[in-house]
C-alpha cells in the first residue's frame, strides 16, 4: 500500500482477464495503486500482459476484445466498471498514447483540436491557446507554431508520436497511458518524449509501459513488474524505482532485471 501522503489516483484490486472461448488467463488477481502526479512504469517481460493491463485502467479493453475482466478498478475511488461511469468520459478523464502514432487525414492543428472540438471543449476564443498550451507541454510548439496548417503527415515519426501526445492533453485528461511510446523512434525524438513525460508530470499522472529498463530508471518513480506465471501475468511487486531496482522482493524480480538490478 502506499504511503498515506501519497494518495493513489487508480487503484487495482484482483483485476484479472480471460479469454472466454480458451479459457486462457492473461492476467491474474493482479492488485497495486498507481500515485498521483508521478511517473508508474509497468515493466516485464513479453507476454505478462502489461498492455492489457494498461488498457484495464480507461476500460479500453471493451473495445472489440472478447475478454471478461473480474476484479476491480478504482479512480478517484469509484470503480469503473460501474453503471454509473460513462466509458467514454473515463476515457476522456484517463488518456492513452500508444506504440505507433495515429494521425488523421488533414493539418496539425486539426490533429490537436480533433477531439476537443468533438467533445465541444474548444471554441474559436480559446483555440489558439490550447493549440499552445498542449503542444508546448508535448514539446512541439516551437517546431511547429509556424506552419500549424500543414499536413500532419509531413511531421517525422518523433513529431507525430509528440502530436499524438498533444490530441490526448487537449482534452483536459488527469491520467495519460503510454504504451511503448518510444519504441519506434531515433534517440534524438525518444528523448522528447521523455523530457515531455517529465514536464507532464508536474500536473498529471503518467502510467508508462516499457520495455527499456534504462527509460524506466530514468523516468519513473514508482514501479510495478508483471512476469508470467503459468501462463498468465501476475504482479512480482510494486515500489518505489529506487527500491525495485536496488531491493527487489521477488527473486522473479530480479531475474528479469539482470544486469540493470543494483542490489
Amino acid at each position: 500500500m502506499l504511503d498515506d501522503i501519497l494518495m493513489p489516483v487508480l487503484s487495482i484490486h484482483d483485476l484479472t482477464v480471460r479469454v472466454p472461448r480458451s479459457g486462457a488467463v492473461i492476467l491474474r488477481e493482479v492488485s497495486f495503486e498507481i500515485p498521483r502526479r508521478m511517473v508508474t512504469a509497468i515493466i516485464g517481460p513479453s507476454g505478462a500482459g502489461k498492455s492489457t493491463l494498461l488498457k484495464c485502467l480507461n476500460r479500453l479493453v471493451d473495445l472489440g476484445h472478447d475478454l471478461q475482466v473480474s476484479g476491480r478498478v478504482l479512480y478517484e475511488g469509484t470503480d469503473t466498471r460501474s453503471s454509473s461511469v460513462d466509458p467514454d468520459d473515463l476515457r476522456r478523464k484517463i488518456g492513452i498514447v500508444f506504440q505507433q502514432p495515429v494521425v488523421f487525414p488533414g493539418s496539425i492543428e486539426r490533429n490537436v483540436l480533433f477531439a476537443a472540438k468533438h467533445l465541444g471543449m474548444v471554441s474559436r476564443s480559446n483555440r489558439q491557446e490550447v493549440l499552445e498550451s498542449t503542444l508546448s507541454l508535448a514539446g512541439l510548439w516551437s517546431e511547429v507554431r509556424d506552419r500549424l496548417d500543414q499536413p500532419a503527415a509531413t511531421l517525422s515519426v518523433g513529431q507525430q508520436q509528440r502530436l499524438a501526445i498533444a490530441r490526448t492533453l487537449a482534452v483536459g485528461p488527469e491520467v495519460i497511458l503510454m504504451d511503448e511510446p518510444t519504441s519506434a523512434l531515433d534517440p534524438k525524438s525518444s528523448a522528447a518524449i521523455e523530457t515531455a513525460i517529465l514536464e507532464l508530470k508536474k500536473s498529471r499522472t503518467v502510467v508508462l509501459v516499457t520495455h527499456q529498463l534504462d527509460q524506466a530508471k530514468r523516468l519513473a518513480d514508482w514501479v510495478a513488474c508483471l512476469c508470467p506465471r503459468e501462463g498468465a501475468g501476475e504482479l512480482m511487486e510494486a515500489d518505489r524505482c529506487s527500491v525495485v531496482f536496488t531491493k527487489p522482493s521477488r527473486e522473479e524480480t530480479q531475474e528479469f532485471l539482470g544486469p540493470h538490478c543494483e542490489c
